[in-house]
């Protein structure tokens, strides 16, 4: 995201840590999001109360797709890959300390 998107100046971005970068870009695209959230639902309102009643009503969802419409897919874990990757980190960390 280029720093005048986010109402900076090119030195204010320059002095910026990546992290508060990360965190102000978060902030943007929220921001936008939620925007479009708005006009969908404004959307589906006005097809859904235009004078037809129909079985067919337009929910926002369909209309335009964010980033929170679909639920996090959290990663499944059993007792094989936990013990994979604690072997793994320590290796990583034993090689590296030799």
């Amino acid at each position: 995201m280029a720093f005048n998107e986010l109402g900076l100046t090119e030195d204010q971005f320059y002095s910026m840590m990546p992290r508060d970068t990360y965190i102000m870009q978060g902030h943007v695209i929220r921001k936008r999001e939620r925007m479009w959230e708005q006009t969908r639902e404004i959307v589906a309102e006005i097809h859904n109360m235009a004078g037809k009643v129909t079985k067919n009503n337009l929910r926002p969802e369909e209309i335009k797709k964010l980033s929170f419409d679909e639920p996090l897919q959290f990663p499944q874990w059993d007792k094989d890959d936990a013990i994979n990757l604690i072997d793994t980190l320590t290796t990583k960390v034993i090689w590296q300390a030799s």
